[in-house]
């Protein structure tokens, strides 16, 4: 089994979809036509995401805890409507005075930083060639890329959604030891440990 039988429930509740557990198979559905996916074939986890019976996306891990916590959080991510109020205006910020402010307006001053390294935080440089990316605990960086008419949206919504994904990973951290390794992956700034087939 996948999941412990106790984590169901719970799991259920958090993704406010029924979570479906068989052997070593694991499925949600959207209610509509896409269903999740995860199994598990001998010592790696292949995860899918098939709409109508056709599968679109396909991902293999071979760490059983990375895959569960990935897997979980996908389908989170996905049954998940995130709004972004600012996206129409943030572009046309021409300050970093009124680009904080309006950030900072959302709640979100915990969760960037703008010419300095911020570590668990989206970073944005703008001395000399723009550059957005992510700071682990370790220093290392993982670039954010973007179109350059588009720096301040993709900033903003990277803020945003590492906002969310960092509440769910918190959730989670109850019933899962989460290593602060995996931190990375399970927010989206690395694929490293996920094979895309």
């Amino acid at each position: 089994m996948i999941y412990k039988e106790s984590y169901i429930h719970w799991l259920t509740d958090f993704l406010g979809a029924s979570l479906v557990s068989k052997g070593d198979n694991v499925s949600v559905s959207d209610g509509v036509d896409i269903i999740y996916c995860m199994e598990k074939r001998e010592d790696k986890y292949d995860i899918s995401i098939s709409e109508r019976g056709k599968v679109i996306t396909q991902h293999r891990v071979l760490n059983s805890k990375l895959a569960r916590l990935y897997y979980i959080l996908l389908v989170k991510k996905a049954l998940t409507t995130i709004k972004y109020p600012l996206l129409n205006s943030i572009g046309n910020v021409d300050s970093e005075e009124l680009l904080r402010a309006q950030l900072n307006s959302e709640g979100l001053e915990n969760y960037y930083s703008i010419n300095k390294n911020g570590i668990g935080k989206v970073n944005f440089q703008n001395i000399g060639k723009d550059r957005l990316y992510y700071l682990d605990n370790k220093n290392n960086a993982y670039d954010i890329f973007f179109v350059s008419s588009k720096v301040l949206s993709v900033f903003y919504t990277s803020i945003v959604r590492l906002k969310w994904y960092e509440k769910w990973i918190e959730q989670l951290s109850s019933i899962e030891d989460i290593s602060s390794d995996l931190y990375p992956i399970l927010l989206g700034f690395s694929h490293e440990g996920i094979e895309i087939l």
